[in-house]
């Protein structure tokens, strides 16, 4: 499969890979996306049932914690003049 990457809308960067592991800032795995055949990709995400799993049977040793976050309480108020 081909990855195309874009930093802030700047020229995308490609590269050919079978395996795109999408990380939070810490290093946490969220998402994986694995090539199985020339024409099937698999994609799993932190949440599914058995992602730890899967991240196992890729040589990913990170255990995921999710948790929820009610994100009003992540933006500031509006500033009204």
């Amino acid at each position: 499969m081909i990855l195309e990457s874009h930093n802030r809308m700047e020229s995308p960067v490609r590269i050919n890979a079978t395996r795109l592991v999408i990380k939070d800032n810490q290093g946490r795995p969220l998402a994986v996306f694995f090539q199985v055949s020339q024409e099937h990709v698999r994609f799993i995400s932190a949440g599914e049932p058995d992602f730890e799993r899967h991240l196992e049977s890729l040589g990913l040793d990170r255990t995921v914690v999710l948790t929820n976050k009610d994100v009003a309480s992540l933006v500031p108020p509006r500033i009204r003049t």
